[in-house]
């Protein structure tokens, strides 16, 4: 996709990131807390073993994913966490989303990841289309997911 660029978060960044959510979570019906939003990305960028890659497009943040490296002593290694993937609604449908999980691949290959995981809704949008089957992630069959929530409102 011509325009885009994909590059490491940066303090700019933060706002763009905040709109991202405050977008996706009107989509679902929602409401997000944009401050908690904001708070939370700039606690990921420039921390060891978190990173946000964002894709901008005339200086706007147009999509991004976060990713955690969490060791993992069970697998002798790290492993990759998933946490976000945002492409802005003008944006999807035009490969934004690859080009953002196949950079989370190479970095993750650069760290020494063993795998890398992620959780999708069942309802969502990109689960019903396959998008992370398409990009070579199995839904296991073998595990269930568990989330205690604690106080916070968010599941």
């Amino acid at each position: 996709m011509e325009g885009v660029t994909l590059r490491a978060a940066q303090a700019s960044d933060v706002d763009g990131i905040r709109d991202l959510v405050a977008e996706l979570a009107d989509e679902r019906g929602g409401k997000s807390d944009a401050e908690a939003a904001a708070a939370a990305a700039e606690e990921c960028i420039g921390q060891p073993g978190h990173e946000i890659i964002v894709a901008v497009a005339e200086d706007q943040v147009v999509a991004y994913v976060a990713v955690h490296w969490v060791p993992f002593p069970m697998l002798g290694g790290r492993e990759g966490y998933v946490s976000d993937l945002i492409v802005g609604a003008d944006w999807r449908g035009h490969g934004l989303g690859n080009r953002l999980m196949e950079a989370v691949e190479a970095r993750a290959g650069e760290m020494g990841c063993e795998r890398l995981m992620l959780n999708n809704r069942i309802a969502a949008e990109s689960f019903e289309r396959g998008f992370f089957a398409k990009a070579g992630f199995r839904q296991r069959t073998d595990f269930a997911n568990f989330v205690k929530p604690l106080g916070t409102g968010q599941a």
